[in-house]
C-alpha cells in the first residue's frame, strides 16, 4: 500500500468530491429510513395501536409484524426490477419518486380508514411492497457508488449512522404517538415524509450521478443470464446468511416489549427510550469504524465484531427495574454496532457487476426476516412462560448471533482484500485503471490489493 492510496492523503477535490456523495446519501438515508414500515417510528407506533387498541397478545403481535413483512421474500424480483427497469429515464431516481409518491397516497388513506386489524394489515403490506421499490433504488445507488469510488466501508459508515437518527427518534417518538397521538396522527407523519422523498428525488447532483450508470460495475446483462450469474456467485452467501444469523433475536422485540411492561411495570413509553438508547450506542462505534478503515484490516474488523457482537443481549434476564435497563441500553448497542458495520460493508464490496440492487434487498430482506421470524418465536415462548420464555428467547439469540463466525469462512478472499480508499476516482469520473469486474464476479476492483 502506498502512502498516496492512504484515505488521509487524497487530494483536496477528490476529498471534496467524496464529502458531496456523502451530502447526498446523508438525507437520502433520512428520509428512507423514517418513513420505512420497519422502522421505529412506524414499527413501534403501529404495534402499540395492536396492544393497547385492538388488545392483541404478544403472539398476535409478532404475527402481524411478521405478516407485513413477508413483501420482503420477492427481494429478489424487486432487485432485479432495479437493475433492469429504467422508470422515466431516470434509473434510481424514477424508482425513488414514482414509489415514495405512491407510499405518501398508501399512508394518508391508512390514516383516514377505521382502524382494525385487517386494515393496519393491509395498509402496512402496501406500505411494504411500495418501500421495497424505494429502499432497492436506495440501496442499490449506494452500492454501485461504493464499489465505482472504493468507498464500500465509508458509505457503510453514512448509510448506518445516519439510518439510526431516525431509529433513535422513531424510539423515543413512537412510544410517545402510542401515548399522546391518534393512528391518524401518526400516519399523516408518515405521510407527510413520504412526501419529502419525492421531493428529494428530483435533485440529481453531479457528484453522484454524472457517467455513474456507464461505468462497468453498472453494467447488467440479459435478465436470465443476471440471475444464473448471480446465484453462481460465491459472493452473495455470507452477505444474505450473516444479517439473517445476526439479527436472529427471539426474546428482543415483541417479547422485550411485553416484559417491559408487564413483568417491570413500566409505562410504553420506557420501551421506546430503551431501543432509542440502545441504538445511540451505535453511533460512536459506527464513526469509530470510519476512522479504523484505513488503519485495520477489514477481515479484522468482521472477526472481531461478530465475536463481540454476540453476547449483547445476554444482561437482559437479569435485569429487574426499568431504571437499569435504560442504563444498560447504549453499551448494548455498542456491543453490536462494529460487526452490524462491517457486514453491511461486506455486503456493498460483494455486489455482483450491475446487480447491486438485487443483492442488497436480499441482504436487508435476510435481516429483517430473522428479526421476524425470531420474534414470533420468542412470542410464542413468552406467550406459554412469560419468564422463562424471554429468557430461553435471550439464549437463543447470543447463539444465533455466534453462529455468524463459522459463516465469514463463505466469504472469498478476493471479498475480504479489497482496500477501502479512491486513488482510482477523479474529481470528475470514476476512471478504473484495469478493465474491470467487481469482486462479487471473483475480480478486485482496479486491482486493489490488501489493506
Amino acid at each position: 500500500m502506498t502512502e498516496s492510496s492512504k484515505l488521509g492523503d487524497e487530494p483536496l477535490g477528490l476529498r471534496g468530491r467524496n464529502w458531496r456523495i456523502f451530502s447526498y446519501f446523508a438525507p437520502l438515508t433520512l428520509l428512507v429510513s423514517l418513513i420505512s414500515p420497519h422502522g421505529n417510528l412506524a414499527d413501534i407506533a403501529v404495534t402499540f395501536m395492536l396492544k393497547d387498541r385492538l388488545h392483541a397478545s404478544a403472539t398476535q403481535v409478532s404475527l402481524f409484524r411478521l405478516i407485513v413483512t413477508l413483501p420482503l421474500l420477492a427481494s429478489m424480483l424487486v432487485g432485479l426490477a432495479r437493475d433492469h427497469w429504467n422508470p422515466l429515464g431516470w434509473r434510481d431516481r424514477g424508482h425513488m419518486l414514482i414509489f415514495a409518491a405512491l407510499t405518501a397516497a398508501t399512508y394518508i388513506a391508512q390514516g383516514a380508514a377505521r382502524l382494525s386489524f385487517a386494515s393496519l394489515v393491509a395498509g402496512m403490506l402496501c406500505a411494504n411492497i411500495l418501500m421495497l421499490f424505494v429502499s432497492g433504488a436506495h440501496q442499490g445507488l449506494l452500492a454501485l457508488i461504493g464499489q465505482e469510488n472504493r468507498m464500500s466501508g465509508r458509505l457503510a459508515v453514512v448509510w448506518q449512522t445516519i439510518s439510526y437518527v431516525p431509529i433513535v427518534g422513531g424510539s423515543f417518538l413512537g412510544g410517545e404517538l402510542a401515548e399522546r397521538m391518534s393512528p391518524s396522527a401518526t400516519f399523516l407523519i408518515l405521510g407527510a415524509a413520504s412526501m419529502a422523498l419525492m421531493l428529494f428525488s428530483l435533485w440529481k447532483p453531479a457528484a453522484v450521478f454524472d457517467h455513474a450508470y456507464d461505468q462497468p460495475a453498472a453494467k447488467a446483462g440479459r435478465l436470465w443470464e443476471d440471475v444464473r450469474r448471480l446465484l453462481r456467485s460465491r459472493a452473495i452467501y455470507a452477505p444474505i446468511l450473516l444479517p439473517f444469523l445476526f439479527n436472529f433475536s427471539p426474546g428482543f422485540v415483541t417479547p422485550l416489549q411485553f416484559h417491559i411492561t408487564n413483568e417491570l411495570h413500566a409505562r410504553p413509553s420506557v420501551y421506546g427510550d430503551f431501543f432509542s438508547l440502545y441504538f445511540v450506542g451505535f453511533t460512536p462505534l459506527f464513526l469509530l469504524y470510519g476512522w479504523l478503515l484505513s488503519r485495520v484490516s477489514f477481515r479484522v474488523l468482521l472477526w472481531s465484531g461478530l465475536a463481540i457482537g454476540g453476547p449483547n443481549v445476554a444482561i437482559l434476564p437479569f435485569i429487574h427495574s426499568p431504571d437499569v435497563l435504560l442504563a444498560a441500553a447504549a453499551p448494548m448497542g455498542a456491543c453490536a454496532a462494529i460487526g452490524w458495520c462491517a457486514i453491511c460493508d461486506l455486503a456493498i464490496r460483494s455486489c455482483p457487476r450491475g446487480l447491486q440492487g438485487t443483492l442488497m434487498l436480499l441482504a436487508a430482506a435476510a435481516g429483517v426476516l430473522g428479526y421476524r421470524f425470531s420474534d414470533v418465536l420468542g412470542a410464542r415462548l413468552y406467550d406459554l412462560a412469560p419468564g422463562s420464555g424471554f429468557t430461553l428467547g435471550i439464549v437463543i439469540s447470543v447463539i444465533a448471533t455466534l453462529l455468524c463466525l463459522p459463516v465469514v469462512l463463505l466469504v472469498p478472499r478476493d471479498v475480504m482484500d479489497i482496500r477501502e480508499g479512491a486513488e482510482a476516482a477523479t474529481t470528475e469520473v470514476v476512471e478504473p485503471r484495469v478493465a474491470v469486474r467487481t469482486a462479487g464476479d471473483g475480480a478486485l476492483l482496479n486491482s486493489e490489493k490488501a489493506r
